[in-house]
């Protein structure tokens, strides 16, 4: 018996699509023209999943649908929340804070990056997934604006 996609994780659902398909990891990474140890970190590492733009190919490669009646369960069961609690005054004060420290870590690895007066690709991506969680808090402030309205 397998759990309902409502309530199943990403990493079991990647799983199951995995096992569905058949395909070993070999099969799947030369399928997806990955580079070495990247579909291993896909399904076995809790924290690293695929990324949007290479689901659709990812399905196919796997033969089924899981991923997506995954998705589509997250969204129709409450994965997705589209109503938004309302910040208080030191609510948005602690917010706030948090997001000049996540401006400080942008600032951060930007002042490692051009140490060399030279911005490498792993450098940009430091800097890129922390304007990324900049971005994120922002948002979640402004939702938590929203709502008071």
């Amino acid at each position: 018996m397998t759990k309902s996609f409502e309530t199943m994780s990403l990493p079991d659902a990647l799983s199951l699509a995995r096992i569905q398909s058949g395909k070993t990891i070999d099969e799947i990474q030369a399928e997806m023209s990955w580079k070495p140890g990247h579909a291993q970190r896909i399904f076995y590492d809790d924290s690293y999943w695929p990324s949007l733009p290479t689901i659709p190919k990812l399905c196919v490669v796997l033969g089924n649908t899981i991923l997506l009646d995954w998705l589509q369960a997250q969204v129709e069961f409450g994965g997705l929340k589209l109503e938004f609690d309302a910040l208080d005054c030191l609510g948005l004060l602690r917010e706030l804070n948090l997001l000049v420290l996540e401006m400080g870590e942008v600032s951060q690895e930007a002042e490692k990056a051009v140490e060399d007066n030279e911005v490498d690709k792993a450098e940009a991506r430091r800097i890129c997934k922390e304007l990324r969680d900049v971005l994120n808090k922002g948002i979640a402030i402004l939702n938590g604006l929203e709502a008071i309205k």
